[in-house]
């Protein structure tokens, strides 16, 4: 249930989409976000799920693996930017 994925360790990550800032997020799987598994599609094997923090709404994008930096790697880097 929806517990379990709480208790989970989440994969945390900072993502870079085309036009968008670097965002941190998380890798989930498609089955975890309504919609996401119709858009997965045709991903190659090093595309991951990446859900957002920090929206209103839920806000996810198929992300390739080359485009992510782990939370850590990147808290000094981009942690910086991201404060409002």
């Amino acid at each position: 249930g929806e517990e379990d994925e709480e208790d989970e360790e989440k994969e945390v990550v900072w993502a870079k989409l085309p036009g968008h800032p670097v965002w941190p997020g998380f890798v989930a799987r498609p089955e975890q976000v309504a919609g996401a598994e119709a858009g997965s599609l045709g991903k190659g094997k090093n595309t991951v799920l990446v859900v957002f923090y920090g929206g209103k709404k839920r806000e996810w994008s198929w992300v390739n693996r080359d485009n992510l930096t782990p939370f850590s790697e990147g808290l000094v880097t981009y942690g910086a930017k991201c404060k409002s």
